[in-house]
């Protein structure tokens, strides 16, 4: 697992790049404590609380009502659902070799939400469009 921070005056501009180039892509996001996925990933993740399994993504975006806000949308149709991360302190790209896992999103009270991809892969290596985007 490798972790890639990505600074603050780039969340805007990489939420955007993150959104187009994953749109479509299954996602599961889960709420976990920070700190005891810092401690042990893997113990964290069977505690961690499931918001969304296997989804496509539609976007990553962020807001401003007095703090960052990032907002996830996920589904289709009658099925989207959008989550929201209030006091966003950092953004982190996750990775496991080349391939990308999903997104770390740290907020101020000591949780993550994670948004992570069914299957790793480079987006590169893909072919096809997802059944969403025809």
């Amino acid at each position: 697992m490798h972790y890639i921070e990505i600074t603050r005056k780039e969340w805007p501009d990489y939420c955007d790049s993150f959104s187009l180039q994953h749109h479509g892509w299954l996602v599961n996001l889960r709420k976990i404590k920070t700190e005891a996925l810092e401690q042990n990933r893997d113990a964290a993740l069977a505690t961690a609380e499931m918001l969304a399994t296997e989804q496509p993504l539609q976007r990553v975006s962020e807001q401003h009502d007095g703090q960052t806000v990032l907002a996830i949308t996920v589904g289709e149709g009658d099925t989207v659902q959008t989550f929201q991360v209030a006091g966003v302190c950092r953004l982190l790209r996750e990775r496991v070799g080349g391939a990308h896992l999903g997104l770390r999103i740290d907020n101020g009270d000591g949780n993550s939400l994670l948004i992570e991809f069914r299957s790793p892969a480079r987006p590169e290596e893909l072919d096809g469009m997802a059944a969403s985007e025809l």
